[in-house]
């Protein structure tokens, strides 16, 4: 994920240091730790709501529509990344039977 696919031409320029930092997070060799993550995800959160209570009905309604796209890859990446968790834990309880096997 790039900043091209966070930012928009609506986006608030806290939401641009955040999207940078969240960019910067995935792209760790390897992001073990995912609490990091989840803190910059619920500030994106809070800067979001906090930015649309500040719109005007239209604004609001394209600032979301914009915002929704983001979400929505922003989603993509969380389910890739749910899922290499998942084989990984699977590849590690795997390996760890096989070696009580050969005790």
């Amino acid at each position: 994920m790039n900043l091209k696919e966070l930012n928009h031409s609506l986006t608030p320029e806290a939401l641009r240091d955040l999207n940078a930092n969240i960019v910067a997070q995935l792209d760790k060799e390897d992001p073990t730790d995912y609490a990091e993550l989840k803190a910059l995800l619920l500030q994106r959160d809070k800067v979001i709501n906090a930015h649309l209570h500040s719109l005007h009905d239209d604004e609001k309604r394209q600032f979301a529509q914009k915002e929704i796209v983001v979400n929505r890859a922003l989603e993509q990446v969380a389910q890739s990344l749910l899922q290499s968790s998942k084989e990984e834990i699977i590849q590690f309880v795997r390996g760890k039977a096989a070696v009580k096997k050969y005790k």
